[in-house]
């Protein structure tokens, strides 16, 4: 009806747009808020909603309820959802579900379905939602039902239903002795053999005859005793016939049960006259059945007694002697005595002896050697049996010769500690200390005189001194000169003085004192170096015959003692490094660093820390080849570290060796990138760690290219962007556009402006300034309201308007220059074209807002159509101003600065949160109007 009534109302609004344009469209009408009219007249629904933007103008639907947002209301339209299929056959006819799939049939489409698989659990707890499952089993408890579990695991064993081979019952090893793709766990025949495990005797071991020899309900194949004798078959000599004594005669590994040569003599059991005795001959002399070798009444060697008793049945012994009773005879047996050593490499056959002792070497062992030591002396007799010792020599007669007695002289010391061996001295005295004894030795004090002829034997006198000629040397004599007066006593204990006469009272009598000693030092001066000086120990340093005590210089030095820094050592120089008062001389540390001069290796100049570079054992303090690289130190430019060849690359007087900055760039060598060549900057434009001054291969700035194929060598450009070809990059050209202009001081500096025009002072020249500043002229406070903080909705408005509407709204907050929304108006009555932009904020105060805009047709808008156009605030949906509104407030066109467009705009001192703009039907001229920015600010 809507439709029907606009074409009924077309004359009407041909005489209206035609003849009406002077008239304001806002006068006398009734308008919401949003300035949509409310007139009952265009409400046919009677909903509240104009019939113009009434999505139901004929069913009442003051929600505008719109599902499928097709224009066309919930309350008249035939699908709501909008996916093909009308309400009344549409399975959810208020979700779009085109498909209208039903698992569950009930007439109620999947995607509104609340128990899609219609078994009696809601979707939302099902643990199969599309797939019915009541029971809701889940056997491996992993919120997957079984139903729609593709990776079931029913039995819950860790393997998967798809791949477990007894999925519903629990085998995590999947054993399947049988390989037919059935575990064992639940396979009724688990080896495959035919016969159920319930009665396999095996039901592991394929055994399809179930054989069981010893019939103890294992088969034979599984039972590790066949035989059931005790013996597991692994170690059963006939593990098929029980034997539990596993008796085998012949030792061939096969026990006699089974064995049909027992004895192994070549002849079968069956006809063997002794089957477990080996008789290839089969000899029968007696001929009775019974081989001679197991018959017990057989006398095969004659001697008179049966085999079955003679220890030797096959040789004739009568006399049965058997020496090492192991019931083999003497006369056959290969070991008689049982010693472990046949009898024909045996040293004693008949007398047991392991170890073949033999001391005399003669073949017959000691066991059975009547002389065992060979000497010639019977052992009986014999008194060192086992040590030869023909002539039985036996120092203290203890019966033990002495070539076996331990102690020969009987005096309790072995021999060989013993200092006389073979005679006894228990005291084991030894005058003179030379480890022999007193007892043995003929010079028993060691003083060169045998003791027979010694005057003292017992102390050592070689000059035999016997003062007194009484046969005791003066050494042992206590008055060696006879005179009655003991040597201790005695003041002339070699001259017989009984007096004892001492008249100058010096303790040497006057018998045997010849001698003055005026200092009394025991020393007559004739033969003391200081006669008027006491000086028994008669030193002298100098040896120059005058005692110490007495000698004025006693290091012959030419320097009196009292002023000698060494005088007991001669030093004419005085020398004194310390200048401590103690010449170097006797100084044991001359240079006074506390290291010992013999082991100082500087001696003569301190040097405590003993350092020696080159370690030649010369300190560096008197080295002068310190690093001993051949260059004296005064000449050495690296005189701690050897440099023989002196390499000094900056020259400047430090050698490389020793020069922490050997290019002298100011960078230490150890972070230097290239430590021989100067380069203060360490450029390394490739950052291989080589700087550029040494690196062959430089690419400076590390792009990619070369340093000499670079437009940009010391600049990281790999794109080697040049935007006016001038041959130098754009990253290090100063004038990257060519337009004359150095790029700091360019608005425009990828973009030539020789003129560096920027209409909007904005700083960005108009040539590249396609950003909206919404300042100039109107206004240097204005901003553009921009997306995504504004919004902006199109739409129409008033009583009819064909083909009216706003398009691309989002350009009209984009804030570029060269975008723009477009209002359309193509005919209307009392309506038009409605933009809407919500600012995002509150503007408080005096401020100025509009719009960019010009006519899509290219011309100016004039002033005389501003009547057209409507500028309005609104603040939280109520209208606050407009320049058509009882807060009437002037409507203002301006020229857009160096451009086409024009600025549409309004002062209010209003509060308001949205600026609109309103294009009525009959401004005529234009259909189209062009919308590129909203803008508001403080008004200039």
């Amino acid at each position: 009806m809507a439709t029907t009534l606009r074409f009924l109302l077309l004359p009407l609004l041909v005489v209206t747009v035609f003849g009406l344009s002077g008239c304001n469209a806002d006068e006398g009408d009734n308008r919401n808020s949003n300035g949509l009219q409310t007139a009952n007249s265009n409400d046919q629904d009677n909903d509240g909603i104009q019939d113009p933007v009434d999505n139901c103008p004929l069913a009442s639907n003051p929600t505008q309820q719109d599902t499928d947002n097709d224009g066309i209301g919930n309350a008249c339209d035939n699908d709501i959802d909008g996916d093909g299929h009308d309400n009344d056959t549409d399975n959810c006819p208020g979700i779009a579900n085109p498909v209208q799939q039903d698992i569950d049939g009930d007439g109620l489409g999947d995607i509104c379905d609340t128990d899609v698989d219609g078994d009696g659990i809601p979707d939302l707890t099902d643990n199969c939602p599309a797939i019915a499952n009541p029971d809701q089993i889940d056997s491996d408890l992993d919120g997957t039902g079984d139903a729609c579990d593709a990776n079931t695991d029913s039995d819950g064993d860790g393997i998967d239903d798809g791949t477990d081979n007894c999925p519903a019952v629990a085998n995590a090893s999947q054993l399947d002795t049988d390989n037919d793709g059935n575990g064992n766990a639940c396979d009724n025949d688990s080896d495959g053999d035919g016969v159920d495990n319930s009665s396999d005797n095996c039901p592991l071991t394929g055994n399809p005859d179930q054989q069981d020899l010893d019939n103890d309900g294992l088969g034979d194949v599984c039972d590790s005793d066949t035989d059931d004798d005790g013996v597991s078959d692994d170690q059963d000599n006939c593990p098929l016939v029980a034997n539990a004594d596993q008796t085998d005669t012949d030792l061939d590994s096969q026990g006699n049960v089974c064995d049909a040569d027992d004895d192994q003599d070549g002849v079968p059991d069956l006809g063997d006259n002794c089957p477990l005795i080996a008789n290839p001959s089969q000899l029968d002399t007696d001929s009775d059945g019974l081989g001679d070798a197991c018959d017990a009444n057989t006398d095969s060697d004659g001697d008179g007694i049966d085999d079955d008793a003679d220890n030797c049945p096959m040789v004739s012994n009568v006399n049965q002697a058997d020496l090492d009773g192991d019931g083999i005879g003497n006369q056959c047996d290969t070991d008689a005595d049982g010693d472990g050593i046949p009898d024909n490499t045996d040293n004693c056959p008949l007398l047991a002896n392991a170890d073949q002792a033999d001391i005399d070497s003669d073949g017959q062992g000691d066991s059975c050697d009547t002389d065992s030591d060979g000497d010639g002396t019977d052992n009986t007799l014999d008194n060192c049996p086992l040590v030869a010792n023909a002539d039985q020599t036996d120092t203290d007669h203890d019966g033990n010769g002495d070539a076996c007695d331990d102690d020969r002289d009987g005096d309790g010391f072995n021999n060989d500690t013993d200092n006389c061996p073979a005679i006894a001295n228990a005291s084991q005295a030894d005058a003179d200390s030379d480890g022999l004894g007193d007892t043995c030795d003929d010079d028993s004090d060691g003083d060169g005189v045998d003791n027979g002829a010694d005057n003292c034997p017992a102390l050592p006198n070689a000059s035999q001194t016997d003062t007194d000629s009484d046969g005791l040397g003066d050494a042992c004599d206590d008055d060696s000169d006879d005179d009655g007066i003991a040597d201790g006593d005695d003041n002339c204990p070699a001259i017989s003085n009984p007096t004892q006469l001492d008249t100058d009272g010096d303790g040497s009598g006057d018998a045997c004192d010849t001698l003055t000693d005026s200092d009394n030092d025991g020393l007559g001066d004739d033969s003391d170096n200081c006669p008027q000086v006491s000086n028994a120990d008669q030193a002298d340093n100098d040896n120059d015959g005058s005692g110490d005590v007495c000698d004025t210089d006693n290091d012959n030095d030419g320097i009196d003692n009292d002023t000698d820094n060494c005088p007991l050592t001669s030093n004419a120089d005085q020398l004194d490094t310390d200048s401590d008062g103690l010449g170097n001389a006797c100084d044991d540390d001359s240079d006074a660093d506390g290291t010992p001069d013999e082991s100082d290796n500087c001696p003569l100049i301190a040097n405590a820390d003993q350092h020696d570079t080159d370690s030649d054992g010369l300190g560096d303090l008197c080295d002068n080849d310190q690093d001993d690289d051949g260059v004296e130190n005064s000449a050495d430019n690296c005189p701690w570290i050897a440099n023989a060849n002196q390499s000094d690359v900056d020259s400047d007087g430090t050698g490389d060796s020793c020069d922490t900055d050997n290019d002298n760039d100011g960078v230490d060598d150890d972070s230097d990138n290239c430590p021989l060549q100067a380069n203060p900057g360490q450029e390394d434009g490739d950052t291989d760690g080589i700087g550029d001054a040494c690196d062959s291969s430089t690419d400076s700035d590390g792009d990619g290219h070369d340093d000499g194929a670079d437009n940009c060598p010391l600049v990281h450009n790999p794109d080697q962007a040049d935007a006016d070809n001038d041959g130098a990059g754009d990253s290090c050209d100063s004038d990257s556009d060519g337009d004359g202009v150095d790029n700091g001081n360019d608005n425009c500096p990828a973009t030539p402006n020789a003129s560096q025009t920027d209409t909007d002072d904005d700083g960005n020249g108009d040539a590249c300034d396609t950003q909206f500043t919404c300042s100039g002229s109107f206004g240097s406070g204005l901003s553009p309201l921009m997306a995504p903080a504004a919004s902006a909705q199109g739409g129409d408005f008033g009583l009819i308007c064909i083909g009216c509407g706003v398009f691309n709204t989002g350009k009209a907050i984009d804030g570029n220059e060269a975008t723009a929304a477009q209002m359309h108006v193509t005919l209307g009555l009392l309506g038009g074209a409605r933009l809407n932009v919500d600012s995002g904020q509150t503007f408080h105060g005096q401020n100025r807002a509009g719009f960019v805009l010009n006519p899509s047709a290219g011309a100016l808008l004039s002033a005389g159509l501003l009547n057209q156009f409507t500028v309005a605030l609104l603040n939280d949906g109520k209208l606050v101003a407009s320049n058509k509104a009882s807060s009437l407030i002037s409507l203002h066109l301006i020229g857009w600065p160096g451009s086409p467009q024009q600025f549409l705009y309004v002062d209010s001192d209003q509060s308001f949160d949205t600026v609109r703009l309103d294009m009525a039907s009959a401004v005529g001229l234009f259909t189209d109007m062009n919308v590129y920015q909203a803008c508001a600010g403080p008004s200039p």
